[in-house]
């Protein structure tokens, strides 16, 4: 709203001045700078932003920060959408404010107290950028004739969508421009008295809609009932809340590239909503439930709740140290992947596989590998016989016989591995033993007379047969 005409005296035009800069007096250029206030609390306030962060976005004309503050700066045509004369100076504008109110915002914000960061730096100025964003835009429906070009040809304004982030002036109408304003002591209105300038239809005195009273301003929507100025600040706070979301998305993308171990999201709702967590992402600590199956190295890898792998991280040893990742935990899958270290060589190494959701409501998450419920029990069988050189079957009954499984034939001097199952199965175990009977070659059955074997914590066990045939045929 530029309002003041006539050339004051020095003295006067000094007095006044101050006043002006002291708040006593509203700026001329914009939406009345209440309006401008409620545009922004109104149109953030389902954002849930803290009282400490809209203040500082909404800002001050006094101080000159902040959506508010930017009344101050009469001559920085971007702020105001000033002297555009058509689709190509109005795009020229917005880019002019976007570059620096959205740069400084993103470049504003530094992460800090690593590797926890816990901290943002530089939150008051990125507020206040916004702020100043938020006016150039909200000037827009105010200073343009944007909505009597829709309004004109019977159809209802719609938000100007392509202004930010980025502006192409082909889609704008052709006859969009902005009133003319210059600033002079002699004529605090910004017209010139033979009117606007060529190539300029409006000043800005005769376009503007910053208050209801204002030549335009107050101006009837046909049909609608509500003035010029009610539909322009309707437009400004449809399109403010909109604009919240495009930074925020912008933020976080920008964010990603130039912290990549610092969630953006977080550094969002530090920058509006006064957070104080940690922003690093997800910490997975992992664990072993039973030590005594004694684990190697192996890998953890993270997966989506649509199945994509998000991220695959190498164990060296145990236990291993928590793994700083670079992706939330939250909503997410573990799969995993390492070696037992056993007690006795194997023909291969055993593995400790599984799968399972790891559950948290924050980023971070315990991963607990049960390693027993994830091996089989083996037996190392071993026959030294002098009188029986071949066992035509070893059988391993298991839980006292609850099941029985064959290993077939162990030359004497030889061993055989044996499975018994899932070893959080097994609790004991024995063998029966079939043979040739020596220089007959009748079929025999052994059934060993000490009590069964009991279930050893590493899941593994080695039995020697030292003499059975010298002990039945001595």
């Amino acid at each position: 709203m530029r309002t003041f005409r006539g050339c004051p005296s020095l003295t006067l035009l000094v007095a006044l001045v101050s006043y002006i800069l002291a708040g006593g007096v509203e700026p001329a250029s914009a939406f009345k700078l209440y309006v401008h206030e409620r545009i922004v609390r109104d149109s953030l306030a389902p954002f849930g932003l803290s009282a400490n962060a809209m203040n500082m976005i909404i800002g001050s004309f006094p101080s000159g920060t902040g959506n508010l503050g930017s009344d101050r700066y009469q001559s920085d045509a971007y702020r105001h959408f000033d002297n555009a004369q058509n689709p190509t100076d109005i795009c020229n504008r917005a880019m002019d404010a976007w570059n620096i109110f959205y740069g400084e915002i993103r470049s504003s914000i530094k992460p800090t107290n690593p590797p926890e960061y816990n901290t943002v730096e530089g939150l008051e100025k990125a507020r206040q950028s916004f702020g100043a964003l938020t006016h150039s835009l909200q000037d827009f429906y105010s200073h343009s004739n944007w909505i009597e070009i829709f309004l004109d040809q019977g159809q209802s304004p719609p938000l100007a969508d392509v202004l930010l982030p980025t502006c192409s002036a082909p889609t704008l109408p052709a006859n969009l421009q902005t009133g003319y304003y210059r600033f002079e002591v002699t004529n605090w209105g910004g017209c010139p008295k033979g009117g606007p300038p060529s190539g300029y239809h409006f000043c800005h005195e005769t376009l503007n809609k910053d208050e209801p009273t204002s030549l335009e301003g107050r101006k009837i929507v046909p049909g609608q009932g509500i003035t010029y100025n009610e539909l322009a600040t309707q437009l400004a706070s449809t399109h403010t809340a909109k604009l919240y979301q495009i930074v925020v998305a912008s933020l976080q993308h920008d964010w990603a590239t130039s912290f990549p171990s610092v969630q953006p999201s977080c550094l969002v709702d530090h920058l509006f909503q006064d957070a104080s967590d940690a922003c690093r992402f997800g910490r997975l600590t992992i664990s072993n439930s039973t030590p005594a199956v004694e684990l190697g190295a192996g890998n953890v890898r993270i997966i989506s709740a649509s199945g994509g792998e998000l991220a695959n991280y190498s164990v060296a040893s145990w236990p291993p140290q928590p793994i700083q990742t670079s992706v939330c935990l939250r909503d997410t899958r573990a799969k995993w992947d390492f070696t037992v270290n056993d007690k006795y060589p194997l023909p291969a190494p055993r593995h400790v596989t599984g799968e399972t959701v790891l559950m948290t409501s924050s980023c971070d998450s315990t991963l607990a590998i049960d390693s027993k419920a994830n091996v089989d029990y083996l037996v190392q069988f071993t026959s030294i016989d002098s009188k029986i050189f071949i066992y035509t079957n070893v059988i391993a009954r298991v839980n006292v016989g609850q099941r029985n499984i064959s290993g077939g034939q162990v030359i004497s001097g030889t061993s055989i591995w044996m499975s018994l199952g899932a070893c959080n199965d097994v609790v004991d175990y024995d063998f029966v033993i079939t043979f040739m009977e020596p220089g007959t070659n009748i079929p025999r059955t052994a059934e060993p007379d000490p009590p069964p074997f009991p279930a050893l914590p590493p899941c593994e066990d080695s039995v020697v047969f030292a003499d059975l045939g010298g002990t039945l045929y001595p």
